[in-house]
C-alpha cells in the first residue's frame, strides 16, 4: 500500500489510518481456522520445492565461503526460500542483515510480500523492501530486505563497506544489468577488506540465477563453490516456432486467449497469426498435446 498515498491519499495521516485498518483486518483473519489451514498448506508446498532438498548444503556453503554461486531453474524456489533459510543463521541480526537484490521494482515488492506471508509477519517487520522513493523497513527489527539493484548500488557508493549487511544476494545475475555488474565489482573489493575479521565482520555474497555463465563468474570471483539446483516445481516442455513471427505480442495474446477459451483452438489461433501455408503452420505452431485444462498462464516478455 505504500506507493498509493501520492495518488489516492494526499493526506498522509489518512493514508496511515487506512494502512492500520487493513493490517488490523489482516490480523483478525490470521486468527481464523481457515488461515491456519492455509499456512499449513503453504508450509507443505515450501517443502516440496526443489530447493528444499539442498537447504543444509546451501547454508553450510554460504556460511563457510565468501562467495557462492547458485544456479537453479525458474520455479525452484531460490528467490523466496534461500533468504529465509539464512534467517536461521545466528549471525544474521537486525544490525547485520540480509539484502536480496532484484532488477525490477515490481519483483522486489511482490517477493517481499510473499516472503512476509510465509514468515507470518507484517511487511516492514522481519521482512521489508527498499525501492526508489519507497521504503518499508523498521530499523532495529528488519533482518531481510528485498531491494532494487540501483538502491543497493547507491548505498555501496555512500557506505563503502556495507557494514549493515551480513549477506548480500544478487538475484537474476544472468540479466547482466549495468547496476548488477557494478555491484559485483564493489562486492569483490568489499570482501577483501571485511574478510580480515572473519568472525565478526565477514561479508557473504551469493550470486543466483536461473541460467548463468558459470565459467566466466568462476574466473572473476576466483573459483567460488557452485550449487546447482535441478528441476522446477512444475514440468516444463519446450516448443518452438520454426520461423520468427512479425508480431510476437499479438501472437502471445491470441494464443493465451485460445488456450483460456478452448484448448483445441490454440493451434488454430497460432496458425492464423503466423500465416503461411497449412504445412508451415503445423510446423510453426505449438502442439496442444498433453494440455492441462486447469491452471494458470505465465508469459515472459522482453523488457
Amino acid at each position: 500500500f505504500s506507493g498509493m498515498h501520492s495518488l489516492f491519499f494526499p493526506n498522509l495521516y489518512l493514508f496511515s489510518l487506512y494502512q492500520n485498518l487493513i493490517w488490523t483486518a489482516y490480523r483478525i483473519y490470521m486468527s481464523t481456522t481457515e488461515y491456519q489451514q492455509y499456512i499449513a498448506r503453504m508450509k507443505r508446498d515450501r517443502e516440496h520445492l526443489p530447493v528444499f532438498k539442498y537447504k543444509e548444503a546451501i547454508l553450510s556453503t554460504i556460511q563457510n565461503n565468501s562467495i557462492t554461486l547458485i544456479v537453479g531453474e525458474t520455479g525452484s524456489g531460490k528467490t523466496t526460500q534461500i533468504p529465509q533459510y539464512l534467517l536461521e543463521w545466528s549471525q544474521v541480526t537486525a544490525n547485520k542483515k540480509i539484502v536480496c537484490t532484484q532488477p525490477r521494482t515490481v519483483a522486489a515488492t511482490s517477493v517481499a510480500l510473499r516472503v512476509c506471508e510465509e514468515q507470518q509477519c507484517e511487511l516492514g517487520e522481519t521482512v521489508g523492501f527498499h525501492i526508489r522513493l519507497d521504503r518499508k523497513i523498521t530499523d532495529g527489527i528488519t533482518r531481510l530486505e528485498y531491494m532494487t539493484e540501483g538502491v543497493l548500488l547507491r548505498k555501496a557508493m555512500h557506505c563503502a563497506q556495507l557494514n549493515e549487511y551480513r549477506v548480500v544476494i544478487i538475484d537474476e545475475a544472468h540479466e547482466r544489468t549495468v547496476n548488477a555488474d557494478l555491484l559485483m565489482g564493489f562486492l569483490k573489493n568489499i570482501i577483501r577488506t571485511r574478510d580480515h575479521d572473519k568472525q565478526a565482520n565477514a561479508l557473504r555474497v551469493v550470486i543466483m540465477s536461473a541460467t548463468l555463465d558459470t565459467q566466466r563468474f568462476k574466473t572473476y570471483f576466483d573459483a567460488p563453490p557452485i550449487i546447482a539446483i535441478p528441476g522446477s516445481l512444475y514440468p516444463i516442455e519446450h516448443q518452438w516456432l520454426s520461423t520468427p513471427t512479425k508480431d510476437y505480442i499479438r501472437l502471445c495474446i491470441d494464443t493465451i486467449v485460445a488456450v483460456h477459451n478452448d484448448k483445441h483452438a490454440a493451434v488454430a489461433y497460432c496458425s492464423t497469426v503466423v500465416g503461411g501455408n497449412s504445412g508451415d503452420k503445423q510446423q510453426q505452431c505449438p502442439s496442444n498435446s498433453g494440455y492441462k485444462p486447469d491452471g494458470h498462464i505465465l508469459v515472459f516478455l522482453t523488457g
